[in-house]
Formats: C-alpha cells, sequence, structure tokens
C-alpha cells in the first residue's frame, strides 16, 4: 500500500473520520502523527540487510532457537486470521529476534509489523527499523484523541490487510528480569478496530499468540543493574547507541523463543469490555509466562546465588543441576532443548565459563583440597539476578509451601487453620512482585509434591499430619533447590520495615525511604546476621514494598509523600520478618548436611 492510499483507508476509519469532521488542522495533525507511526516495511531492504543481520547476530549468540507445538502450522494461520504475536521483552534485541527467526523460516510470508516505542525512532536505527516492519507508538498520549484515533485506525489497517502484528505486553523492557503486568492500551485498541472490521464484514478472526522470549544474557545488563540501584534509565540518542558497538566483542548464548498456542478473542466469555480486556491480557500473560524456559544461565545463577555455603564444586553444581531438572521434568517446568540429558554437562559448563570470563563468578583452587570452589563475586549478584528473576514464577509453589513443611517437621503447626494462615502470609508479602497461583492451586501443588516423594496420595490438609517426619523430609528433599530462591525479597521487606522505624511519625518523601533503607542495608548486609544478599536492596523492590505496607494500612500517602500510621504493626511485621529469616538460615544449613 503506497503512502497515498494508506493515508486514504486511514481517513476512513469511522472513530477517526467522525473525529476529524471538517476540520482541516485536525486533518493536518492526524496525518503528521501517521508519518510518526507508520513502518515503512521493505522485502527488499530486509534481504540485503540479511547477511548483515546474520553475522552480527552470529557474533554474538550461540543462535536464537524457535519452538512452537508441533501440530502449530503459523502460515496457515496467518493466511486464515488476524494474528497478534504477544512476546515479553527483556531485550532490544528482541525487536529482531522473533522477526530474525520467522524470516528465516517462512522468509516474507509472515511479514510480522512490531510495535516498538517511539525512543528507539532516532537515527540511525529509526529508519532501519521502519523497514524491518516497526511501527512507532509513544509512551503516553492520554488525552490526546487525535493521536490514539490515528493510532487505532494505523492498527485498523494492518488488520484489514491481514498483516501479522506484534507487541510486547509489558509496555516495556523488564528492568528486573520479572515478568510485569500487561498493560491493556493495544488490547483495547486492537478490540476496538477488529470489531469495526466485523462490522464491516470482515471475516478473520482474532487471534493473539503467545510468545515467551528467553536471554542466556542480555546486553543491557549493566544499564539495567544501575537501574536496580536507583540510577535513572538513560535516554536513547544516537551517540549512545554507537557506544553499544563494544558488545559485538562480547558472547550472549542463545536466544530460545516459545511460540505458544493461539488465545481467541471469543474465548474470553466476558460482556463488560473492561473484564474482557483485563481476562484476555492475562490469559496472554499467564501463557507467557508458563512458556519461558529453564536456561543454562538461569538455572546456574538460581543455583549460585542460593548456595547457603557461599561456594561450590563443580560436582556440587551438576548435583543440584539435576535435582531441578527431575523437578522440572516431573511438575512440567519448561526447559530448554540445551538442557537434555545428553547436552546437560556440556551447556552447563559454557554457561558457568562465561560467566566466569564474564568476571561473575569466581573459581577459588584450594591446593589442599585439591578442589575448585566457585562463589559468586558479590558486587556482580545484582546483574545475575536479573536471570534468576525470569524464571523463578515457575517455582513459587515449592517456595510457599517451604514453611509450611518445616512448621510441620518442627510441630509448631498443627491445624488446618495454622496451615492455611501460614500460606496466606506468605502469598502477602509477594503479590506485589509476582501474579500468584490462587491457594487452590498452591495446595493442588502442595499435594502432587508429596505424592511424588512419598508414593502415595495426599488429598486434604489434615492427612498432612499423619505423614511421618521421615515422608515429610522426603517432600522437603523435593523441594529444598528452591526454599531459599525468594527469601532476598523477605529482606528487603526487612530492611523497609527499619526504614519506616527509623523515619517514626514524620512525613517522608519516597526519596527519603530509598535513601534510609539503602543505609540500613549497608549497616544490616556487613553485619550478616539476617541480611545476606546485595540484591535485597533494589529500587523495584523498595517501591513494591511501600505498596505493600500502604495496602496493610502501615502508612499512608500524605504531602510530600507517605506518613507511618501504626508503627506497632510495623513491630509485628519486623518480629515475623526476624523469625522468617532466622528460621530459614537454621533450616536450610541442618538440610545442607
Amino acid at each position: 500500500m503506497n503512502k497515498r492510499q494508506l493515508q486514504k483507508t486511514i481517513l476512513s476509519y469511522p472513530p477517526l473520520k467522525d473525529y476529524l469532521g471538517d476540520d482541516d488542522s485536525k486533518k493536518k495533525a492526524c496525518l503528521k502523527n501517521l508519518d510518526e507511526i507508520a513502518s515503512h516495511y521493505s522485502t527488499t531492504f530486509i534481504k540485503k540487510i540479511k547477511p548483515v543481520v546474520d553475522m552480527i547476530l552470529s557474533k554474538m549468540y550461540d543462535g536464537i532457537n524457535l519452538e512452537y507445538p508441533n501440530d502449530l502450522d503459523l502460515l496457515r494461520l496467518s493466511k486464515e486470521n488476524n494474528l497478534i504475536f504477544v512476546p515479553n521483552h527483556q531485550s532490544h534485541v528482541d525487536y529482531i529476534a522473533l522477526n530474525y527467526a520467522f524470516f528465516l523460516k517462512y522468509g516474507p510470508k509472515v511479514p510480522i509489523h512490531i510495535a516498538g516505542g517511539i525512543n528507539l525512532n532516532i537515527f540511525p536505527i529509526g529508519p532501519i527499523f521502519r523497514k524491518l516492519g516497526c511501527f512507532f507508538i509513544r509512551r503516553t498520549f492520554s488525552g490526546n484523541r487525535n493521536y490514539r484515533y490515528t493510532f487505532e485506525a494505523y492498527i485498523y489497517v494492518l488488520l484489514k490487510q491481514g498483516t501479522p502484528i506484534e507487541f510486547f505486553f509489558e509496555g516495556g523492557r523488564s528492568r528486573t528480569g520479572r515478568l510485569m503486568p500487561p498493560r491493556f492500551g493495544l488490547f483495547n485498541m486492537i478490540l476496538d478496530a477488529h470489531r469495526i472490521l466485523q462490522e464491516e464484514g470482515h471475516k478473520r478472526p482474532l487471534l493473539f499468540v503467545p510468545v515467551s522470549i528467553m536471554h542466556e544474557f542480555v546486553p543491557e545488563e549493566k544499564s539495567l543493574t544501575r537501574e536496580l540501584g536507583g540510577k535513572k534509565k538513560k535516554k536513547e540518542s544516537g551517540a549512545q547507541l554507537i557506544k553499544l558497538l563494544r558488545i559485538f566483542s562480547k558472547q550472549f548464548g542463545t536466544i530460545h523463543i516459545k511460540v505458544g498456542r493461539p488465545i481467541s478473542k471469543d474465548e474470553i466469555q466476558e460482556q463488560d469490555p473492561h473484564q474482557r480486556v483485563y481476562k484476555l491480557a492475562f490469559r496472554c500473560y499467564r501463557s507467557v509466562g508458563a512458556g519461558m524456559s529453564l536456561t543454562p544461565t538461569s538455572l546456574l545463577t538460581l543455583i549460585m546465588m542460593d548456595a547457603p555455603s557461599g561456594a561450590l564444586t563443580y560436582e556440587s553444581i551438576l548435583k543440584k543441576t539435576k535435582d531441578i531438572l527431575d523437578y522440572c521434568e516431573r511438575f512440567e517446568v519448561p526447559t530448554t532443548s540445551t538442557l537434555g540429558k545428553g547436552d546437560r554437562e556440556r551447556t552447563m559448563k559454557r554457561a558457568l565459563e562465561l560467566l566466569r570470563k564474564d568476571q561473575k563468578i569466581k573459581p577459588i583452587q584450594k591446593d589442599s583440597l585439591n578442589r575448585t570452589f566457585y562463589v559468586v563475586e558479590s558486587d556482580r549478584r545484582l546483574e545475575l539476578l536479573y536471570f534468576k528473576n525470569s524464571i523463578l514464577h515457575q517455582f513459587l509453589t515449592p517456595f510457599l509451601i517451604n514453611s509450611i513443611f518445616i512448621k510441620m517437621i518442627d510441630g509448631r503447626a498443627s491445624t488446618v487453620d495454622q496451615l492455611k494462615s501460614i500460606l496466606k502470609e506468605q502469598r502477602d508479602l509477594l503479590k506485589y512482585e509476582f501474579y500468584l497461583p490462587d491457594a487452590s492451586e498452591i495446595i493442588r501443588k502442595a499435594f502432587d509434591i508429596i505424592h511424588h516423594a512419598i508414593g502415595r496420595k495426599v488429598t486434604t490438609f489434615g492427612e498432612c499430619f499423619e505423614l511421618s517426619p521421615d515422608e515429610l523430609s522426603k517432600a522437603v528433599k523435593v523441594i529444598h533447590p528452591f526454599t531459599s530462591a525468594l527469601n532476598y525479597i523477605y529482606e528487603a521487606h526487612y530492611v523497609g520495615c527499619l526504614g519506616l522505624k527509623h523515619l517514626g511519625n514524620v512525613p517522608f518523601t519516597e526519596k527519603k525511604f530509598l535513601d534510609t533503607a539503602k543505609a540500613i542495608h549497608e549497616i544490616e548486609h556487613q553485619h550478616g546476621r539476617l541480611i545476606r544478599f546485595n540484591e535485597s536492596y533494589s529500587v523495584p523492590l523498595l517501591k513494591n514494598a511501600l505498596k505493600y505496607y500502604e495496602n496493610r494500612s502501615l502508612l499512608k500517602q500524605e504531602d510530600p509523600g507517605f506518613l507511618v500510621t501504626n508503627l506497632e504493626g510495623i513491630d509485628d511485621l519486623i518480629d515475623y520478618l526476624t523469625k522468617y529469616l532466622t528460621e530459614h538460615l537454621m533450616f536450610n544449613l541442618k538440610t545442607l548436611h
């Protein structure tokens, strides 16, 4: 479609047409917005630039691994449906990765157009991205009806042509590695545009295709780590991008892309349009999360960062690798093909070597023992946390039920109500960090874990009290690799509560809270009694902690920011966290031997 045809079709979009009326100034603004938004997709350009992209990606990455269900014919689906690809977003490389992988498989037959942030519309990558199929969207356009209707009209044109569309449902790159909740704006506009097409007789169904993207390493890890520590995000610029040329000398492992099963908008049976968008977005979110595979790097960081002893031999790493992968196989947690039994040792050694080469993991040679131990460099933990975080949601249930098992073994939980109370406390502390499974789902998984451990079914909490100490110990052994995985979040809450207690009943700003928490974290970490992890101070964690404290009525918003309203409640939470962290440290050290 040439520019004149595009403009004509855009201006025919009913909501935009009604808004513009006969106002030439509005029309002029609309066409200016269109120039800012529209891609200049060019198959010829893609074919010309492909050798350059091949060279760059092959130098930086071991490869791009594309997986999808064997019975999923994406080429056929794209001819018969409007496909909307909804991936998570870890790196700027994601703008190229999925499209590149699809182009290798299908050539120009699936010409995906991708929504990119306007911050990337800078020279020289802006014009290049446009020719690769990128169209640009502003970060916010609240109240700007002209821009909204023009953008929605552009979506309408793409759908009308049958062009596959891709957008990152999180709205931006994850700074922590964990999935962020979906943004609803593009879901809304796509559904509105498709509804109007259907009213005009358009027959193509609308399918949303979840896509899970996992990087072994991300080129932006340094800047992401700085942001976790409180530094402001640097605005993208041409000069900044030129500086990134140095990353071509580094290696970033493999990019793993897993395509999930399509979700039809018609599957969401909800009359209220807002609820319909909400349920659709979270269906996509949960499907993407379920498809995020354990990679060698994320597995290695999970093992190394949670080692109670602080140092591991290579043999210990392989033993823990086997335990975790056995759990994944039993409970259907996806893993990359490189972690199959035949390739496992080779790929773990490769991941260890890359982390050692990047000075994130340090080998310590003990000649007297004739052994080499590996430890995580303390000042690099925040960088590694990104990769551990990316798969933590897959292990929420074993972490959450660990406290239940500990208290049952020690005889401090003897009723069903106590077990449910423990679970509720655990879930509440994490609700601003993850989209949590509901309590019934956690309980079902707990029973499944017990069944796997002891060889017989348990179907009620009451039956759990009939388990012998040996049977409970077997269940703990199954979940032991994950029992410390989220403790850094509990440490962050402990630091946050101490910060609130220090601030007392004087109003404080968010910055004052973060600065106070940082100072307390440094002292407590040096002391080493409860705060063991560098990563238990990060800006996103402490900001989420403020939301949690407000939700618990421990503080309220008051100019210039917040005011503590319940010091007694804060003392209670400090007491709870102190007991929790002490209990888990002692239990993990005990089960280590």
